[in-house]
C-alpha cells in the first residue's frame, strides 16, 4: 500500500536500482524456499483418535411439566436409579426413574419419594450407595427470597466491587433410605446443629474411614445469608445412615473477599486423599460474574482440608474417577447455555487436560437445560441432565447418556514430562477497561489491530463510517483510519487516513472474524505489519508500515508469494528473539485434496521475503467414532506461539462432528473444538490433543514461561494459564467480567463475549487481553436504513492480567 505519491523523475532515476533489488530479492526469495525445503514438516497426524464416544440421549423421565436437576444411584442389583424434582404448578416433589440396561431405557417408578410443603420446593440433592447395599437419597426443601446487588467502588482503576444484600433462603435437609432397590423409602434421622443455617445437601453419599458422609452446603448464619454466601461441610452417619449429625466445615465462606462455597462434589481419590471440587460464588465481583470450579485437597481422611483454589468456570461440579489411561483421573460434568460438557483432568484436580461436550445446541437456544450429574458405571460415565422437551420448550424433561471410552484407535498414553514452573511466576487477572467512544472512528474498531507501539503510546485502526451492504451482516466500513493515544483510556486521535491496496478489493465487512483487517503486530525494529483479507476471501495482501502507522506499503500476495491458489486469515504474526517471524495461514481444504489446511511461513528479513509453506495440521477427512452426521474435517482459526528454541504450540478449531442429524436448536450441534498441537523439533514435525469449548484462539508464550490461551467460549470470554508448557493447564479466567446487569450476555440480538481475542505481551509483568465484551447492542455506527439482525460486535475491552510479584499501577 503506498499513501505517498512517487514522482516519474524519481521513478526513471532509480529504475535500475529497483530491478537491481528486484533480482536480490528473488534470490533471496529462491534461498528461504531451499530453507523451507530442508525444515518442511512430515506427515503430522491430523485426525486425533476419539476418547470418549457419547451415545444418543434416553429419557428418563418425560416432561408432563417440568422434571430437574436430577442425581443418579447405581443399585445392589445393578439398576439404575434417577431421582429429580418435579414441579407442576405449584407442587414440587422428587420422583424416580429406574433402568435396567445401563441406562439405555428407562421406566417411570409410580407415586414420589417426598412432596414438599406449600410455597417451598424440593431437590434431590445427593444419593449414593453404601457397602450394605443399602440407598441414601438426601434432598432438601427450601424457599428463598432474592435481594440486591448494587456497585459499591471501582478501586483501582479498572477493579470494580459489589454487594450482595437482603437474600432470603431457608433449607430443611431430609435424608431417606432404601433396602430395597429403591422401591420403599424411610427417613432418618438428621442433625444440623455448628452447621448451615440452610442446609442443602449436594452431589454424592459416600463411605469412607469407617462412617457414612454426606457433603452440605449452605449460610453459616444470618449476616451470611443476607449476603447470598454459604460454606461447605460433611455430615457424617456411624450407623449406616440411619442418623446424621454435621461433623464440621470443609470450606467456610470467605467474608473478607465476598466469596462463598457451595453447592460441590467430595471424591475420595485412589491414592487415599479426598478431593474437594466446590463452586465458588464471587459476590464481590457482581452478579454477571460466572460461577468457578475451586479446589481443595485432603491429606488426613477429610479431617483438615486446604484453602480453596480457583482452578475453572463452570455450572456443575459432578466428579468421577476414570482409569487413569494418558493421565486421565478424573472426570467433572458441567453445563453451559450451549449444552452439557465435562472437564477431564489429573493430578488431584490440580491440573486439567481438555474438555468435550455431550449434548450441544445453539447458545441463544430457547428452554431450560443443565443439572448435569455424572455415576460412574462398569463401562463408562453415565451423565444425566433436564433438557428442554423436543416439540414444548415451556417443559425439561431428564435425560442420560453414556460416555464410554472409544473403541478404535487410543491416544498415547505417555505424555510429555515437563516440570511446572515456579509459583511466583504465576499470573493473576487485573483491571479491565472498555475502549471509549472514539468521534474519529464512529463505526468501531477492528479488535485485533489494538496493541501498545514500542514507544509507549497505543495504536489501532477505526472505521469511520458504514454503509448498507451485501455483507455477513448488512453492512460495510466506508473507509479506515489510524488511530492513537497515550493511554489506553483516551483521548484517542486520528493520525492518518489508510486508503486500501487495490489488490484488496475495497473494504467489504466489519462483522466478528471477517479479517478485514487481519491482526497488526510490531516488530521488534518498529515496523508494523498488517495482513489484509481480500474481498473474494481468497487471498491475503501484506502490508507494513515504518512511521508507526501513518504511511503503508504493501509487500505482496500471500497466495502468489507461497504459490498456493488461495489463502485464509491472518490472525497472528508471530516475532522470535532472532527477529525473525512466523506467519500462520490457512489453506482452504477442498473435499478429498487430503492437503494440508494449515501452514505457516518463515521470514529472515523483517517480512520482505518468506519461505514456502511448512504445513503443520491436516484433516484428511475421516469421521470420528459415534460421530457419524455433521460438519467436520474444517480446520480454521489457527495460532502458534514459540517457547524456545525447540518447542513450538499451536491451536485451531475443528468441527467434529454430531451423533445424530444436526439441530441447532434443540442440539446435537457439531459445535467448534479447540485442538492443540506440539512440537520440540522446532515445527518440523507436530502432535495433536483434544483441547477446549470455543472458537477464535489465540496462544501466547509469556514471560517466565508460562503459556497462555484464550477464545470465545460458550457466551464467555475465556483464558487458560499453564505453567507446564501447555501439556495441562492450571487455571481458566473470564477476562470480559465487567459490571454488566445480569443477564447481559445472554441477549439474543448480539454476539456473546468475547470474541477476536489476541493476547499482547506489553513487559516482563505484564499481558493483556483485547477482546470484543459482546455486551452493547451493535457498538457501531450504522446506516440509517440498516435493518438490524441477531449478531452484532460490541464495544472493545482490554483485561491486563499482571505476574505476582509485578505491582498494580
Amino acid at each position: 500500500m503506498r499513501v505517498r505519491a512517487v514522482q516519474k523523475t524519481t521513478q526513471c532515476r532509480d529504475l535500475a536500482r529497483m530491478r537491481f533489488k528486484a533480482a536480490s530479492l528473488a534470490l533471496a526469495f529462491l534461498a528461504s524456499v531451499w530453507m523451507a525445503s530442508s525444515i518442511r514438516a512430515e506427515e503430522s497426524a491430523g485426525v486425533l483418535p476419539s476418547r470418549w464416544v457419547t451415545s444418543l440421549p434416553s429419557v428418563a423421565i418425560a416432561s408432563e411439566h417440568q422434571v430437574i436437576e436430577p442425581v443418579a444411584v447405581r443399585t445392589r442389583s445393578g439398576s439404575l436409579l434417577v431421582a429429580a424434582e418435579h414441579v407442576a404448578k405449584s407442587e414440587s416433589a422428587i420422583v424416580l426413574s429406574r433402568s435396567a440396561d445401563q441406562g439405555q431405557t428407562w421406566n417411570r417408578e409410580t407415586g414420589h419419594v417426598v412432596q414438599a410443603k406449600d410455597g417451598y420446593r424440593v431437590s434431590a440433592g445427593a444419593a449414593g450407595m453404601l457397602p450394605s447395599g443399602r440407598l441414601v437419597l438426601a434432598c432438601h426443601e427450601w424457599q428463598e427470597k432474592p435481594g440486591t446487588v448494587e456497585h459499591v467502588r471501582e478501586e483501582p482503576a479498572g477493579v470494580h466491587h459489589y454487594r450482595w444484600s437482603g437474600y432470603h433462603r431457608a433449607s430443611v435437609l431430609k435424608v431417606f433410605l432404601s433396602d430395597d432397590d429403591g422401591k420403599s423409602w424411610s427417613a432418618a434421622i438428621t442433625n444440623v446443629a455448628g452447621g448451615p443455617v440452610a442446609t442443602a445437601a449436594m452431589e454424592t453419599v459416600f463411605a469412607a474411614d469407617g462412617a457414612v458422609w454426606l457433603p452440605v452446603y449452605g449460610p453459616s448464619d444470618e449476616k451470611q445469608t443476607d449476603a447470598a454466601l454459604s460454606g461447605v461441610g460433611l455430615m457424617r452417619s456411624d450407623d449406616v445412615g440411619r442418623s446424621w449429625k454435621f461433623s464440621h466445615w470443609i470450606a467456610k465462606a470467605d467474608e473478607a473477599h465476598n466469596i462463598g462455597y457451595g453447592p460441590g462434589d467430595v471424591t475420595v481419590l485412589p491414592d487415599g486423599r479426598w478431593l474437594g471440587l466446590l463452586q465458588g460464588n464471587h459476590r464481590g465481583l457482581g452478579d454477571y460474574t460466572r460461577p468457578r470450579v475451586c479446589r481443595t485437597i485432603s491429606s488426613d481422611a477429610g479431617r483438615t482440608w486446604s484453602v480453596p483454589e480457583q482452578k475453572f468456570l463452570n455450572h456443575g461440579t459432578s466428579t468421577v474417577t476414570l482409569d487413569g489411561r494418558d493421565g486421565e483421573e478424573i472426570m467433572v460434568g458441567g453445563w453451559k447455555d450451549r449444552g452439557i460438557h465435562f472437564t477431564v483432568g489429573t493430578n488431584a484436580g490440580e491440573d486439567w487436560l481438555y474438555q468435550d461436550q455431550v449434548w450441544w445446541c445453539i447458545w441463544y437456544g430457547a428452554g431450560n437445560r443443565g443439572g448435569t450429574r455424572l455415576l460412574k458405571l462398569d463401562e463408562g460415565v453415565l451423565a444425566v441432565y433436564h433438557w428442554m422437551d423436543d416439540k414444548d420448550l415451556s417443559r425439561t424433561q431428564v435425560r442420560s447418556q453414556v460416555i464410554r471410552r472409544a473403541t478404535g484407535p487410543t491416544p498415547e498414553t505417555k505424555r510429555p514430562t515437563v516440570e511446572k514452573r515456579n509459583l511466583q511466576a504465576k499470573w493473576h487477572m487485573a483491571e479491565a477497561y472498555q475502549l471509549p467512544h472514539i468521534p474519529d472512528a464512529p463505526a468501531g474498531i477492528p479488535i485485533k489491530t489494538l496493541l501498545k507501539l514500542r514507544s509507549g503510546d497505543w495504536i489501532c485502526l477505526g472505521f469511520v463510517g458504514s454503509k448498507k451492504a451485501d455483507t455477513a451482516y448488512g453492512f460495510a466500513p466506508t473507509g479506515v483510519c489510524a488511530l492513537r493515544s497515550a493511554k489506553i483510556t483516551g483521548p484517542w486521535k486520528k493520525i492518518a487516513d489508510i486508503p486500501m491496496p487495490p489488490e484488496v478489493g475495497g473494504l467489504f465487512d466489519t462483522g466478528t472474524g471477517a479479517g478485514t483487517p487481519g491482526a497488526m503486530t510490531q516488530h521488534s525494529s518498529g515496523r508494523l505489519f498488517l495482513p489484509l483479507s481480500t474481498s473474494n476471501r481468497k487471498d491475503i495482501i501484506l502490508t507494513y508500515s515504518d512511521d508507526e502507522g501513518k504511511t503503508w506499503r504493501t509487500i505482496g500476495s500471500m497466495a502468489r508469494i507461497t504459490g498456493l491458489p488461495a489463502v485464509h486469515e491472518a490472525n497472528k504474526i508471530v516475532e522470535r528473539k532472532d527477529g525473525s517471524l512466523i506467519f500462520p495461514m490457512q489453506r482452504p481444504f477442498h473435499g478429498e485434496s487430503k492437503q494440508h489446511p494449515l501452514f505457516y511461513v518463515r521470514s529472515r528479513d523483517r517480512g520482505e521475503t518468506w519461505s514456502a509453506p511448512i504445513f503443520w495440521a491436516t484433516h484428511p477427512g475421516t469421521r470420528y467414532e459415534g460421530l457419524p452426521h455433521g460438519s467436520f474435517a474444517d480446520l480454521r482459526e489457527t495460532s502458534l506461539a514459540v517457547l524456545n528454541d525447540n518447542d513450538w504450540l499451536g491451536i485451531f478449531r475443528e468441527s467434529r462432528g454430531t451423533q445424530s442429524p444436526e439441530n441447532a436448536e434443540r442440539g446435537p450441534l457439531s459445535m467448534p473444538f479447540l485442538c492443540l498441537a506440539r512440537s520440540t523439533d522446532d515445527g518440523r514435525t507436530w502432535k495433536s490433543s483434544f483441547g477446549f469449548l470455543g472458537v477464535e484462539p489465540d496462544i501466547e508464550a509469556l514471560p517466565g514461561g508460562a503459556v497462555m490461551a484464550t477464545f470465545r467460549d460458550d457466551n464467555l470470554a475465556s483464558v487458560w494459564i499453564s505453567y507446564d508448557k501447555g501439556v495441562s493447564w492450571q487455571i481458566q479466567h473470564d477476562p470480559a467480567e465487567l459490571p454488566w446487569r445480569t443477564g447481559a450476555a445472554e441477549q439474543s440480538t448480539q454476539w456473546p463475549p468475547g470474541g477476536e481475542p489476541i493476547i499482547r505481551v506489553l513487559d516482563d509483568n505484564t499481558v493483556a487481553v483485547i477482546c470484543d465484551s459482546g455486551m452493547i447492542p451493535s457498538g457501531k455506527l450504522l446506516p440509517p436504513d440498516y435493518k438490524p439482525s441477531k449478531e452484532f460486535q460490541g464495544r472493545v475491552q482490554i483485561r491486563f492480567f499482571r505476574s505476582r510479584t509485578a505491582a498494580l499501577p
